[in-house]
């Protein structure tokens, strides 16, 4: 896996080696321009760099910065393309010469340089490998920024070929091996040129490292993190060995047998080093790994045994849990049904009271006597409504499927003397199937169209609508009214047993029908709630599982 972070990284090397390209390319420029010979090579021994070849390192620099820093810009990654298709061009042309013995003008179409110079074919015309370079990084960032799976690492093979043949003449310099920059009968690469080609290529290289042969280099796997590491000390430590081998000789300090001997020796010593460190690492990574697995393996009981003991203590839990409620449930029942024997005697005997003893009271013992009775009897409504909230969940239900326009009719006709003296118009839309308690759905249907009539501005006629849809793996219920609705603030208060809104004398009830709504409701695995505004009614909403 590469990081994002690693990306990034490589994405900006890239962009600053473009940068110093173009520099350089421009750099050589100034040295045509004003004759500076330290800016065209580094002593008179080495060939110097063409103008050609210069003017295609800016070309490839800015190409490659545009296309990292505004490809997403499509003008300036045209641009981009158009800059490395000019470089690309320039390096088929000049092959075209040498292949075919050619002088198409290109060579001092910029610059003026005499014949004769060192290693130079044809007055300032570029190396047959320069151009084949150029070539290569041309084609490479033409293509660097294609998507299609077959060709996103065509560019990284383009600049790893490129790579080689620059590294083979920064060889050929480093051991005099001037076969490997200067063919014969051609113009040799210059050692300015042969080291920004280098940086040309490793920023085509990096500037998509998640992709190609560059993705396992820069990954976070065993084999990215060894390549990285090793990759450099193989690339240098060889090719310094050999440099200081080469001075020895040249300095006496030994023979061609004693040296390549000594040589071959420390290459071997070298990669011994090298297969010794990472055998040690592989050794270290399997031990931390066969670690790590134990200790993975260990977690793994123990949370296991953590987990049988947690259940068993959740099981326990929730017996003790069931048990408690089933008890609380059934002495609320009895406690509830106990309590209203007695206050049907206190009602009882108060009117009988007042009944015999009519013509000895007065007018206030009559109004005592009327707010007693109309108490008990209030205690009675509200004690019968704690015996119907009991037993939504202390009763065994029974869930079957339930048409739901069957159990608002069945609603209706419970209804039915409190929608006839007030008029109320009830419609409703298609009503769904369901899997529910039909004595609770009756109830529940029953709940909030009662309400709805109830809490209606007198002398206006109420106006009920109850329907149904189906959402995802759920239907939703809607019971919507035209009565004097109720602020919002009030809107997660109404479910709670006992909550009212009103007085007695404005409108009468305990204060418990919504909550066994609620009961019912969450007794089917849904969830209800209400949205209203003050004066203009309120639409009461459930849910109930498909």
């Amino acid at each position: 896996m590469v990081t994002k972070t690693k990306t990034v990284q490589f994405k900006e090397i890239a962009t600053y080696l473009s940068v110093i390209v173009v520099l350089l390319g421009v750099l050589f420029l100034v040295g045509w321009i004003f004759n500076i010979q330290l800016f065209l090579s580094p002593g008179s021994d080495f060939s110097t760099i063409k103008s050609n070849v210069a003017v295609a390192f800016v070309l490839i620099g800015l190409a490659i910065f545009l296309i990292q820093t505004k490809g997403s810009i499509p003008k300036y990654r045209l641009i981009g393309k158009i800059l490395a298709f000019i470089a690309f061009l320039i390096g088929i042309l000049t092959v075209s010469e040498y292949l075919f013995g050619l002088n198409l003008g290109i060579d001092q179409l910029f610059f003026k340089e005499v014949a004769g110079v060192l290693n130079t074919s044809s007055p300032n015309r570029m190396a047959f490998n320069a151009s084949i370079n150029l070539i290569l990084a041309g084609l490479a960032v033409l293509v660097m920024d294609i998507k299609i799976d077959h060709f996103q690492g065509l560019s990284q093979v383009l600049a790893f070929l490129g790579g080689l043949v620059s590294i083979l003449a920064l060889l050929g310099y480093s051991f005099n091996a001037s076969i490997l920059y200067h063919l014969p009968q051609f113009t040799g690469i210059a050692i300015y040129a042969t080291v920004t080609f280098i940086l040309i290529f490793s920023a085509i290289l990096l500037a998509n490292p998640d992709r190609g042969f560059m993705k396992l280099l820069v990954s976070d796997t065993i084999g990215g993190y060894f390549a990285r590491r090793v990759l450099p000390l193989i690339i240098i430590v060889p090719w310094v060995l050999g440099f200081l081998t080469k001075l020895g000789i040249n300095y006496g300090l030994y023979d061609y047998s004693y040296g390549y001997a000594l040589l071959i020796f420390f290459i071997i010593l070298f990669l011994s080093v090298i297969l010794g460190i990472t055998s040690y690492s592989i050794r270290n990574i399997e031990k931390e790994r066969n670690k790590v697995n134990h200790d993975l393996k260990q977690s793994k009981m123990e949370l296991e045994k953590a987990k049988e003991e947690l259940e068993e203590k959740v099981k326990e839990r929730t017996i003790a849990l069931e048990t408690s409620n089933k008890e609380l449930e059934h002495f609320a029942y009895v406690t509830s049904h106990d309590l209203r024997e007695p206050l049907r005697m206190i009602t009882s005997f108060l009117q009988l009271l007042e009944r015999k003893y009519d013509s000895d009271l007065d007018d206030d013992a009559h109004e005592y006597i009327g707010f007693a009775v109309d108490g008990a009897k209030r205690m009675d409504e509200m004690i019968n409504d704690l015996l119907e909230y009991s037993r939504v969940t202390s009763e065994e239900r029974v869930f079957k499927n339930l048409d739901t326009q069957k159990i608002l009719d069945e609603a209706l006709l419970n209804l039915k003397v409190t929608v006839d003296e007030s008029g109320a118009i009830i419609t409703h839309g298609d009503l769904p199937v369901i899997r529910g308690d039909e004595k609770l759905m009756v109830q529940l249907i029953q709940n909030l169209i009662g309400n709805a009539i109830k809490y209606c501005e007198a002398g206006k006629i109420p106006k009920i609508h109850v329907a149904a849809k189906k959402e995802h793996d759920h239907y939703l219920f809607s019971v919507s009214d035209n009565g004097i609705g109720m602020d919002s603030k009030h809107l997660t208060k109404i479910f709670t047993i006992f909550r009212r809104l009103h007085r007695n004398d404005e409108y009468d009830g305990t204060g418990i029908g919504l909550a066994i709504t609620q009961k019912i409701v969450q007794q089917h695995g849904g969830n209800i709630w209400a949205e209203s505004t003050l004066g203009e009614g309120s639409t009461f909403y459930f849910t109930v599982p498909v």
